[in-house]
Formats: structure tokens, sequence, C-alpha cells
């Protein structure tokens, strides 16, 4: 019986010590874990609004030719 209870404290003792170190741990990871999402989230915005910023500066430069092209052809045209 004595040693039904040593163990038993020790049981209790363990599972306090490994619950506190898990609640420590868990907002710890947890901070860490978002800090890496947001991160990730960061990162992949910053490469969907450098690719949009590519496609509208490569649409106003294929624009401003097409522009430039179509009035070369009207001069032309009209000579």
């Amino acid at each position: 019986m004595a040693q039904g209870l040593v163990l038993g404290q020790y049981f209790t003792l363990f599972f306090l010590l490994t619950h506190s170190t898990a609640v420590r741990l868990a907002p710890r990871q947890s901070f860490a874990l978002l800090i890496f999402a947001t991160r990730s989230i960061a990162t992949h915005l910053a490469l969907r609004q450098s690719f949009a910023l590519l496609i509208l500066v490569t649409c106003s430069i294929a624009t401003r030719l097409a522009l430039r092209q179509s009035f070369t052809l009207l001069i032309f045209a009209q000579v």
C-alpha cells in the first residue's frame, strides 16, 4: 500500500511537472508557429504582389508599344 501511495505521488508530481512544462512550451510553440505562418504568408503575398506588378508593367509596356505601332502604321497609311 505504501508503494502504491509513493507511485501515485510520483505519478502526480510527474503529471504536474510535464503539464506545467507543456503549458509553458505550448504558448512559445504557437507563437513560433504564428511567426512562421505570418512570414510564409508575407512571402506568398510579396511574390503575388511582385508578380501582379510585373504583369501590370508588362501590360502597360505592351499597351505603349501597341499604341506607338498603331500610330506609326496610321502615319504610314496616310503617307
